[in-house]
């Protein structure tokens, strides 16, 4: 017999491993299931990975109004604490990435502290995979190529400069509607 509903905990521990496992395949295209019903502009795959990574505890930083609607939602539904400044977050919603600031700014990445640096969560519009940039995972997995839409022309570059200063970058994590896929921050 199949249960009328999932319990939110099963779908926060399902949504983690779903994330994990992205971040170990960088390149693997994720699809992401549940019923949360996010506000707009929130994708549903953002929504789930806040959902699993954030509480009432978690620092957070979004570029959506927190007064307003969906961000009120974050922080009641998921439980995150908003924070004017993005340097001191641990997750970061960005539902504009054409009007995102540099990644630099939302890092506290230090040489006594190379690996602090928060999740960013980049709503997109879509990916086209096996071209762009090409991506190395931690793991022994192959190498993928993925372009994805809507983010800024300077993007990799902003990570590579990252990645060159502190051998660190944020953890990325790109949406789409249900979809994700994400990147490590760190380089193999």
């Amino acid at each position: 017999m199949q249960p009328l509903f999932t319990p939110p905990m099963i779908a926060t521990n399902h949504t983690l491993d779903l994330l994990v496992d992205a971040l170990a395949n960088p390149g693997r295209v994720v699809a992401m299931d549940g019923l949360l019903n996010p506000p707009r502009p929130l994708h549903f795959s953002s929504a789930a990975v806040c959902h699993s990574c954030l509480n009432d505890h978690t620092r957070l930083w979004t570029d959506l109004d927190p007064d307003g609607i969906t961000g009120r939602w974050l922080s009641i539904v998921c439980g995150g604490r908003h924070l004017s400044r993005p340097n001191r977050a641990e997750v970061v919603v960005i539902t504009q990435p054409l009007k995102m600031p540099s990644l630099d700014s939302f890092t506290r990445i230090s040489r006594s502290l190379p690996y602090h640096s928060p999740l960013l969560v980049i709503q997109t519009r879509g990916f086209v995979m096996g071209s762009g940039q090409t991506l190395d995972g931690k793991t022994d997995t192959a190498v993928e190529q993925l372009t994805v839409k809507g983010l800024k022309s300077d993007f990799w570059d902003m990570r590579k400069a990252c990645l060159q200063s502190y051998n660190t970058a944020p953890d990325l994590v790109f949406t789409y509607k249900n979809l994700l896929v994400a990147v490590p921050g760190q380089d193999s």
